[in-house]
Order: C-alpha cells, then structure tokens, then sequence
C-alpha cells in the first residue's frame, strides 16, 4: 500500500506534465512546483523510467517546513519522439530528525540522501507518478520544418503542410538540424558552465 505523496507534499501540475519549447532552439522543458505540506522536514527525490532522455534539477532535495523548490526537467535528446509512454515518479518522505542533523555541503548531503531513503522503511515512502500529457509528434518534424521555411530561399519555400509540420522535411535535412541543434546545445552548455 504505497501513500500518496499529496499528504506531505503539494505538486503543481498534480499529475501531468507538459513539455513546452520556448523557442526553436530551445530544449523541450517542463517545470514541477513541489511545496512542503507536511508541518514537519520532508526529503524527496524523483526519478524517471528513461534518465538517459531526461535532465531533472534537483532531482532531489530537503524542504524544510513550508518551504518549497522548483523542478525543471528538459529532454536531453533534439526528438521528443516515443515520450508519451515515458513516467516520473517522486519518492517522499518526512524527516524526524533535527534540521541540523542535514549537512549543508552538497556532497555530504547527496550521502546523508542516498542512507536515508537506504534505510527508509516502505511504509514511511510516499509516491506519485507523474504522466507526460504532450502528443508523440511534438518533436523535430514541428522544428526542422519550421527552421527550412526559414532557412529555404524563396523559390524553395516548403508546402503549406510542412510548415504544419505533418510532412517531415527529407532525412538529410532533419539530421543537419540534428548536428546544428547539438552544437547549439553544447555552446549553450559550455557557457553556462563557464
């Protein structure tokens, strides 16, 4: 008998989440708002059933009583293809121990993390899944046809319904959009890292 996580924690969206792109060149992201309802310290982390598809941050946490984090998960591939099936799951529990007993040092709190949900009775576990509401077709067809209107000189303009994005562009075009989309991201990268 798995407890629901809404008894300590507040989610919003409660149950599905959607994954919108700011822009073109923008990575698919989603945001989950988790809010501390429990009256007492609560720790959580979330996992999901592909991580090599998905960037969650935090993926785990402390919240203290009635305080609350927000959590942006971005898809780590270009495609969005084959997501709908794709779930997230976030794992609960309150703390009864003092705030002090947290270490404050990031490494020594992924540790303290990783013994306390070690020694976490199931019982005390709360959970929820969180589904992913967008459609399959969310993906590259929708941006690389989008980039090759923008791109294609005039007399080359795409037809009407791959502007649409029901028509994708030819294979070769959407992996140089592949190519120029993960470049882009590994600039991005590179200068948020700096």
């Amino acid at each position: 008998n798995k407890m629901g996580v809404d008894s300590i924690l507040s989610l919003n969206p409660a149950a599905e989440i959607k994954f919108v792109k700011k822009d073109i060149t923008s990575v698919p992201e989603s945001f989950i708002e988790l809010s501390n309802t429990s009256g007492g310290i609560v720790v959580f982390k979330i996992k999901t059933t592909d991580p090599d598809k998905y960037v969650v941050k935090p993926n785990q946490g402390v919240l203290k009583e009635g305080r609350g984090t927000k959590i942006s998960i971005s898809t780590q591939k270009a495609s969005m293809q084959k997501i709908k099936s794709d779930r997230f799951l976030v794992v609960a529990a309150q703390f009864d121990g003092n705030e002090d007993d947290i270490p404050e040092n990031q490494k020594e709190l992924e540790i303290f993390m990783k013994n306390f949900f070690n020694d976490l009775p199931k019982d005390k576990m709360f959970m929820k899944k969180l589904k992913i509401m967008n459609d399959e077709t969310l993906g590259l067809t929708y941006a690389s046809s989008k980039i090759s209107s923008v791109l294609a000189p005039a007399e080359e303009a795409p037809t009407r319904s791959s502007i649409r994005g029901t028509q994708v562009s030819s294979k070769s075009e959407i992996s140089t959009f592949e190519e120029d989309f993960n470049r882009l991201l590994s600039k991005v990268n590179e200068l948020s890292n700096k």
